[in-house]
């Protein structure tokens, strides 16, 4: 005799399905119609450090200078390898960057998805895509910019670029302006 289960025991299929995509994190990125673009701001970035304009690590740290944050209001910046820890860029709508110079074997960006920590339980995948994917890696190419979220988790890989040849990156944040007037959160970002 075979055992039939009971009509409530039974497993049931779900009909009409479909999968909605809630909150994917959107990323854009494009290339500098001219490439040439970024030897001119190479030009003005070492012309800027070679002034004492901006900020150089201290010594024994790892090389790093960062520009003063008033670049974009200079007259070259109207056309606009190593590791960096993870980050966020916080009180700015969107984060973005372009590689200005990319010695072969320099750092590559990361993204971590922002979800990553709040994970009770973690599945096991039988394929990784752009839904269930921890991170996400872009190769620096020179002349290539990228634009995201600034609440997206992002870092540099170490590279394994000859120590002589610097990765030029220029990053920037964008936030709005103006007064947002909703009945429960009024803000003013003017």
């Amino acid at each position: 005799m075979l055992y039939t289960p009971p009509p409530a025991a039974r497993a049931v299929e779900l009909t009409a399905k479909q999968m909605f995509m809630l909150f994917p994190t959107p990323m854009f990125t494009g290339k500098l119609p001219d490439i040439g673009l970024c030897d001119r701001i190479e030009k003005k970035l070492r012309e800027l450090q070679q002034s004492g304009k901006g900020t150089s690590s201290r010594e024994g740290q790892i090389l790093a200078y960062m520009t003063p944050d008033d670049i974009h209001t200079l007259p070259e910046m109207k056309e606009s390898n190593r590791r960096h820890h993870v980050h966020v860029h916080p009180n700015c709508l969107l984060s973005g960057l372009v590689y200005v110079r990319t010695p072969k074997n320099c750092g590559s960006t990361v993204f971590a998805s922002p979800r990553q920590l709040t994970k009770n339980l973690e599945p096991t995948y039988l394929q990784k895509n752009e839904l269930n994917s921890d991170l996400f890696t872009v190769p620096a190419e020179k002349g290539r910019m990228l634009i995201w979220p600034s609440h997206v988790p992002h870092a540099v890989e170490q590279g394994t670029a000859d120590e002589s040849e610097e990765r030029i990156v220029v990053a920037f944040n964008i936030m709005i302006r103006g007064r947002i007037q909703l009945f429960t959160a009024s803000l003013d970002l003017s």
